[in-house]
């Protein structure tokens, strides 16, 4: 059940390698484009899916997901 509270997603698509962990791991908040880089499909998502969020952070090769606060402070 939602809380009503946010938090912010970020992903850095120009350093992408495609891995597509972010997608495995959240495939609701993350996707890869036509030329395989990730997409945040819900910058601000509810907070029960932080859980989903961090998994996709840590799965990520390049460290490339940002999972922050309202006031910019890491989450993950």
């Amino acid at each position: 059940m939602s809380t009503g509270r946010t938090f912010r997603l970020a992903a850095h698509a120009e350093y992408c390698a495609g891995s597509g962990k972010c997608v495995s791991s959240a495939p609701h908040l993350f996707k890869l484009d036509e030329a395989g880089w990730v997409r945040v499909l819900d910058h601000e998502p509810p907070m029960d899916e932080l859980d989903a969020a961090r998994s996709a952070h840590d799965a990520c090769p390049l460290g490339l997901i940002e999972v922050l606060d309202d006031d910019g402070h890491s989450l993950a």
